[in-house]
């Protein structure tokens, strides 16, 4: 159990900067801050994971608290960007 939650975790993590390049690459407003969404949206995911994985003692409390802050720090960074093209329409 413990592997295929790191792996399904993982890829939430993996698709939080995969959603950005692809929305970057795409260069339309609006389809760029629709991949920015999703991108927080993973980053909210990671974040599930990383506390179901800290309830079931596969990751520490320090390593957990690490974790929480970088998935909070991404998601305000992601807010800002979000805020800043809706702020350009």
């Amino acid at each position: 159990m413990a592997n295929s939650m790191w792996a399904i975790h993982e890829r939430s993590v993996s698709s939080v900067s995969a959603n950005i390049a692809e929305g970057y690459g795409r260069r339309k407003g609006k389809e760029y801050e629709h991949y920015l969404y999703i991108s927080r949206g993973s980053a909210n995911e990671s974040l599930d994971w990383y506390e179901k994985l800290k309830r079931l003692n596969y990751v520490s409390i320090d390593t957990f608290n690490q974790r929480e802050k970088i998935c909070e720090e991404t998601r305000a960074m992601l807010t800002s960007m979000i805020n800043k093209l809706e702020e350009k329409r």
